[in-house]
């Protein structure tokens, strides 16, 4: 997938949350609605995922692979913990939060 995949409009509509978003603070898997990826996820709380699984690992990070792409990217481990307030972006398929009540808003496109 090219990261300019969406028209100007469609992108500023993603970036608003109109493809559709989750909140997520237990153990069970999330993945999006048919069609959708994940494409960003704030962290509410200090965050660890016991499973993200990149779309395109060519491109994106998880906790199957690094990114293949890029030179010295690492393959995310339940150990890493991502602070609450960040936001990161790209391409998932899923995600399986670490520990119960760890929080995130999950947003789809």
């Amino acid at each position: 997938m090219a990261i300019n995949k969406y028209s100007v409009i469609e992108a500023q509509n993603i970036q608003l949350g109109q493809g559709g978003s989750a909140f997520v603070d237990t153990l069970g898997q999330l993945t999006p609605p048919t069609g959708l990826k994940i494409i960003m996820i704030t962290m509410l709380t200090d965050v660890e995922f016991a499973e993200l699984t990149p779309t395109d690992a060519a491109v994106n990070f998880g906790t199957t692979s690094a990114n293949t792409a890029a030179s010295g990217s690492d393959t995310l481990t339940n150990a890493d913990t991502f602070p609450g307030g960040v936001t990161i972006f790209g391409r998932w398929d899923s995600l399986t939060l670490q520990t119960a009540g760890d929080k995130a808003l999950v947003y789809f496109g």
